[in-house]
């Protein structure tokens, strides 16, 4: 290669202009002696911010273009009430202990027991025939027939007069 192309590459690298006579070229001791040229490095401080308190956004009123306002949906009238499903009330309780009970702090005979399970139980039906699909009190309504199922069997072994008068009274087939 001649040397005007060697050095018209070397400035094309360079962005240096090579004078003539001189060597575009460093010997190799200046390369080794030449440290590449480091990126200074700026020492920034760590300042802590504080909080400041945080400004309140405020609402700027909005022109809006006028909308026609839809009517209401009307709600299908409500012909009563609709009791909430719970547990037997004190009331209740005491009403069924005083008429199937021995003695008013009888709650433990097994007519007693039926009796108060048979409540529960109708008030159940009546919510499971409204609400179809709520299977967690169809669950418990199941747990609480065959509680009484098994009272019945007990009482059925035990006084077969009480168990017929029983379950002709409370209907229960």
């Amino acid at each position: 290669m001649s040397t005007k192309k060697t050095v018209e590459k070397a400035e094309a690298k360079t962005g240096v202009e090579a004078t003539p006579g001189k060597p575009t070229a460093k010997p190799a001791a200046a390369k080794k002696a030449e440290k590449p040229a480091e990126p200074k490095v700026e020492k920034v401080e760590k300042v802590e911010k504080v909080a400041e308190p945080k400004a309140e956004k405020v609402e700027k009123p909005v022109a809006e273009a006028p909308v026609a306002k839809k009517a209401p949906a009307k709600k299908a009238p409500v012909a009563a009430k609709k009791e909430k499903a719970q547990a037997l009330t004190d009331v209740d309780k005491k009403d069924v202990i005083a008429k199937f009970g021995k003695n008013p702090q009888d709650t433990g005979s097994a007519a007693v027991q039926i009796a108060l399970l048979t409540k529960r139980i109708n008030e159940l039906t009546n919510h499971l025939k409204e609400h179809k699909q709520d299977k967690h009190s169809r669950r418990g309504l199941m747990k609480l027939v065959g509680q009484r199922r098994g009272l019945l069997n007990y009482l059925e072994k035990t006084d077969l007069e009480l168990f017929r008068s029983l379950k002709k009274e409370l209907e229960i087939r």
